[in-house]
């Protein structure tokens, strides 16, 4: 969204960014009681716009460091938090080249909700992870709120082809805050 799409890979009418306008409604929206879903890296789109102090650990890592293409991962879920109704705490999720969203100290818990993090151990269910200590115990679905409303990043893609159905019912439940 901030960045455009590459110019090999995307016809030349889909490669525009978002305008610094459109951002600047999105930010009005959400102040004034909007909810934001952002799905993988458009999570980054949100953490620049509307300047979070929430930085992707993985970002400038080596394939040596940090590589988990196409996996599926543990995640705890916290079952309380709406975006969490109707999941087992231990459920499954899939990661494919995902940012790896990390809260900086500086964050008011206040304003910080994690839905849903990795484990410390045992990250991988089934597929490639080098690097498990990266996603450790890091947040996989984070709530903001901002204003009257609120930003949900997901740090994966919740809606990739159904290759794990539990994470439908996290990007459906994001629909009711």
């Amino acid at each position: 969204m901030a960045r455009g799409q590459p110019a090999p890979v995307t016809p030349p009418e889909y490669r525009s960014r978002m305008s610094k306008e459109g951002a600047e409604n999105l930010k009005r929206f959400v102040s004034a009681g909007g909810t934001l879903v952002c799905l993988n890296e458009s999570s980054l789109f949100a953490v620049e716009e509307f300047e979070l102090s929430i930085r992707n650990s993985v970002e400038g890592l080596s394939v040596r460091e940090f590589f988990c293409p196409a996996s599926t991962l543990h995640v705890d879920v916290d079952t309380s938090d709406p975006l969490g109704y109707g999941l087992k705490p231990d459920s499954l999720l899939f990661f494919w080249d995902s940012p790896v969203l990390e809260t900086t100290p500086s964050m008011d818990s206040e304003n910080t909700k994690v839905a849903a993090r990795y484990p410390m151990h045992q990250v991988l269910r089934s597929g490639w992870l080098d690097g498990e200590k990266y996603l450790a115990g890091k947040p996989a679905l984070t709530r903001v709120y901002i204003g009257e409303g609120n930003v949900v990043m997901y740090g994966f893609r919740p809606q990739h082809r159904a290759q794990t159905l539990v994470t439908y019912k996290m990007l459906f439940n994001s629909f009711f805050l």
